[in-house]
């Protein structure tokens, strides 16, 4: 990656670029006069034709421009190595041959894709040897506030990058299956809010059947339910449900990381991931029901029967939800079925709405199934106002399955052990929500959503971590 954070995309000998332009563009351009930024095409479908599988090309969409089309069935123009994958991002069209701008398309400037309403991009399909190396950079999906709207990649999709991009409405999906396994996806910088659907289940990203995700410095808001809509909103209106993430890695994944994420307002949760190997870190989870759920599943028996490596650290946890009124919500970290050695440490866990309210726990270690016990360590974190004394921590599922410790924690609870009481403890700024987007340069939560999703390359995670963890004195 360059200094910025974003992948270095240099284009293989023999392969070609070919130009898209919707406001000045002809396609009686043609793939050879498209080579050319003075003869760029005039719609993605006729750049689309022009890659050639295997060949490492790259699509060049100008920033500033709009289409109704989508980026369907890609199987046949993927690309020709991890290092050079089929790439399809912005350029500036005023600037056009300087790369360093390729796929960095922000600030307004994206190109706005599937303004037409496609239900479901289907990028990939049926046959696992083309579904391999691909990049999206620096678009604008935007079909509209429609329900069940997708990025769909099927069957085995191996090295996936998708970078800079904003998915108004639009989840991502990677739907593998069982065999034969993917491999490698990388989804960074960038934004999504408002997918919803009135019957089924949908969420920002969901991954299944992957060895190694990749989920880094995104913005989450408002992911699984309609916007405009109240908590208690019934679903066919767009309401939340349980099953509606930002994330969601199946319990057949294996090697997720998660990390310098923002997640805001959820429907259910700041992410819930099953699978194996699961790391969260640096993430910031800002009013959801649950900051984060980690393990378990109800295939975990089978997919993973001998436990989940589980590690949660140095992640912000500021206020919590309820789901609606009849299902109240208010766990920080939710750990299921974690192996011997799982631990949740240095988190920051601050003001809940209700330290006395039902479901609120700061630490909540269960087992899916009897016979499968669930080991989490739970060390040097800080509680701060998030719970009563009596449910910083507590137990569920299988009675007796549930190995949780509790060791140099700061917290709401009693002293025990090495763990400490709150109350003694000072801080240099212990900021609530309002104060902390004030610092980061909003009038409020409305006005930082805002900015966070129209610019999700400014790291809006590692900026809000950085003034919590200085307030805190963390």
């Amino acid at each position: 990656m360059d200094s910025a954070g974003f992948a270095n995309l240099p284009l293989r000998s023999g392969a070609h670029r070919y130009f898209v332009n919707s406001a000045i563009g002809s396609d009686a351009n043609g793939c050879g006069g498209a080579q050319s930024a003075a003869k760029p095409l005039k719609t993605i479908d006729a750049g689309k034709a022009c890659l050639a599988l295997g060949n490492g090309d790259q699509l060049l969409i100008a920033e500033g421009t709009s289409y109704s089309e989508g980026l369907t069935n890609l199987q046949g123009q993927m690309g020709y190595s991890a290092q050079y994958p089929t790439v399809i991002q912005s350029y500036d069209p005023a600037d056009p041959t300087n790369e360093a701008k390729y796929g960095h398309a922000g600030q307004g400037r994206r190109p706005v894709v599937n303004t037409g309403g496609t239900n479901s991009q289907q990028l990939s399909c049926c046959g696992s040897n083309a579904n391999q190396f691909l990049a999206i950079r620096g678009l604008d999906f935007n079909p509209g506030d429609k329900p069940d709207m997708n990025v769909q990649f099927v069957s085995t999709a191996n090295y996936i990058l998708i970078e800079n991009n904003i998915f108004r409405y639009t989840g991502l999906g990677f739907d593998i299956g069982a065999s034969p396994r993917a491999a490698h996806h990388v989804i960074r910088h960038n934004s999504f809010y408002g997918m919803w659907s009135p019957s089924a289940h949908v969420g920002g990203i969901y991954d299944a059947g992957t060895d190694g995700l990749v989920v880094e410095d995104n913005v989450f808001w408002h992911v699984g339910w309609k916007l405009g809509v109240s908590r208690d909103a019934d679903v066919t209106q767009g309401g939340p449900t349980v099953f509606r993430h930002p994330v969601y890695a199946q319990t057949n994944d294996n090697g997720i990381l998660v990390r310098r994420n923002l997640f805001m307002d959820g429907a259910a949760d700041g992410g819930s991931l099953r699978g194996g190997a699961i790391t969260f870190t640096e993430n910031v989870s800002i009013d959801n029901p649950v900051g984060v759920g980690v393990g378990g599943g109800v295939n975990y028996n089978v997919e993973n029967p001998n436990g989940v490596d589980i590690e949660v650290s140095y992640n912000a946890f500021l206020g919590d939800a309820d789901l609606n009124s009849t299902n109240p919500r208010g766990m920080a970290i939710v750990s299921a079925n974690g192996r011997q050695g799982s631990s949740a440490h240095h988190n920051l866990i601050a003001r809940s709405r209700d330290v006395n309210a039902v479901n609120v726990t700061a630490f909540h270690t269960q087992s899916d199934y009897a016979d499968k016990p669930s080991y989490m360590s739970y060390d040097y974190n800080l509680v701060y106002q998030w719970a009563a004394a009596s449910q910083v921590y507590g137990i569920g599922g299988a009675a007796g399955a549930e190995f949780p410790t509790y060791n140099n924690n700061v917290w709401d609870a009693l002293t025990s052990g090495t763990n400490a009481n709150i109350g003694s403890k000072s801080f240099p700024n212990p900021l609530t929500s309002p104060q902390l987007f004030g610092a980061l340069g909003c009038t409020d939560k409305a006005g930082c959503a805002t900015q966070m999703i129209e610019n999700p390359e400014l790291g809006w995670g590692i900026k809000a971590r950085a003034l919590l963890w200085q307030g805190y004195g963390m």
